[in-house]
C-alpha cells in the first residue's frame, strides 16, 4: 500500500511538472509572448509625411559592392575612398582609378590643392595635380581616423579611437589637440562609443564636430575651446536616435546640415540654426539598411549618399 502511494505521488509530481513545462513552452512562442514595454517601436520613426521630404532621387551610380568606404565631392567630381585606393566618378558615371594603395583608404576629402586621405591610424596628403606626396603621418596604434577636413591652412583629423580632433600644419605637425573639454561645464569631452566621429567646416570657415554620444553638433575655435552647440536627442522624426548618431554629416552651400543616421537609417536636412528643415528621402527607402550612408555635396547643392548595402551612390536634388 505504501509503495502504491509513493508511485501515485511521483506520478502526480511528474504530471504537474510536465504541465508547467508545456505552459512555459506555449507562453514563449513568439505569437503568445506579451508585449515588451521597453521595446523601441521604430515604425513611427520611419513614417514621414510626404510634405516633409524636400529632395528627389535623380540618379544612381553603381559601384563595386563591398569595396567603397567613403566619398567626397569637389569641382563636380566624386572622389571615392576604396579598399584599393582612390577613384573618381564624373557626372556620367565614368569611374577612373587615381591612386592605388596597399592599404584600404577609409576616408577622403578634397580641395583645390590637395587630396587628403585617412586609413585607420594613418593620414596622407597628396598634391592634387601631380599626386606627389606632401606629407604623411601615423598616429597611435589605438587611433581610428574617421573623418578629415580642411580649415584654412590647417588639416583637421577626427580620431574616434583616441576621441579627439587634431589640427595639423602644412608639414603634418600637430598644432592643437581638441578633446572637447574646454569651454563646457561637463568635462567628459567627446563621447564616442563606436567608429563614428565626423567633422566638417562650413562656408563661414567654422569647424563643427559631431559629439555622437550626445547627439550634438559642437563648434570649436582654433585654441580648442567649444564656442557653441546644438543637439536633438528627443524622439520623433527629427530627433537623433540611439547610439553614435548622426554617424555622418556634410554642409550644403547655404550652411545647412545634411545628416545620416545608422540603425534606423534617416537622411535629414537642418538649418544653420539647428532647426529641422526637411528629409532628403523617405526612411522607407532604407528600411532594410543598417549602415548610415556617407554623404557628399556638390557646388549646386545636390546631395550624394553612399549606400553601403546596395553598393551605389544615390544623387538627390532639391524639389522646387
Amino acid at each position: 500500500m505504501k509503495h502504491k502511494q509513493i508511485l501515485m505521488t511521483v506520478l502526480a509530481l511528474t504530471l504537474s511538472a510536465t504541465g508547467f513545462i508545456l505552459m512555459d513552452l506555449y507562453d514563449n512562442q513568439p505569437e503568445n509572448r506579451p508585449d515588451n514595454p521597453f521595446e523601441l517601436k521604430t515604425d513611427s520613426l520611419r513614417s514621414v509625411p510626404a510634405s516633409e521630404i524636400g529632395y528627389k532621387l535623380v540618379r544612381q551610380f553603381r559601384l563595386d559592392s563591398g569595396e567603397v568606404n567613403g566619398i567626397a565631392c569637389f569641382d563636380n567630381l566624386l572622389w571615392i575612398a576604396t579598399n584599393r585606393g582612390v577613384a573618381t566618378l564624373d557626372t556620367s558615371g565614368l569611374k577612373t582609378n587615381v591612386l592605388v594603395s596597399q592599404i584600404p583608404v577609409q576616408t577622403i576629402t578634397i580641395n583645390g590643392n590637395c587630396v587628403f586621405t585617412g586609413s585607420k591610424n594613418h593620414v596622407l596628403v597628396l598634391d592634387k595635380k601631380s599626386l606627389v606626396m606632401m606629407f604623411e603621418k601615423s598616429f597611435s596604434d589605438s587611433s581610428l581616423i574617421t573623418s578629415l577636413a580642411f580649415w584654412g591652412n590647417r588639416f583637421v583629423v577626427a580620431d574616434a579611437g583616441k576621441r579627439c580632433i587634431y589640427l595639423l600644419s602644412k608639414d603634418g605637425t600637430i598644432e592643437q589637440t581638441i578633446d572637447g573639454t574646454i569651454g563646457r561645464e561637463e568635462k567628459h569631452g567627446f563621447v564616442v562609443p563606436g567608429p563614428y566621429f565626423d567633422v566638417a567646416v562650413n562656408s563661414d570657415n567654422e569647424l563643427w564636430v559631431v559629439n555622437p554620444g550626445g547627439h550634438a553638433f559642437e563648434n570649436y575655435s582654433t585654441d580648442g575651446a567649444m564656442r557653441s552647440f546644438w543637439s536633438r536627442s528627443a524622439k520623433g522624426i527629427y530627433g537623433f536616435l540611439g547610439c553614435c548618431n548622426p554617424a555622418h554629416f556634410a554642409f550644403l552651400p547655404n550652411g545647412y546640415y545634411v545628416t545620416a543616421e545608422k540603425g534606423v537609417v534617416r537622411i535629414k536636412v537642418f538649418k544653420a540654426s539647428g532647426e529641422p528643415h526637411c528629409y532628403v528621402d523617405s526612411p522607407m527607402s532604407y528600411i532594410r539598411h543598417f549602415h548610415a550612408p556617407e554623404l557628399a555635396v556638390d557646388e549646386q547643392g545636390s546631395i550624394y549618399a553612399l549606400d553601403f548595402e546596395q553598393g551605389c551612390i544615390n544623387k538627390y536634388v532639391a524639389i522646387k
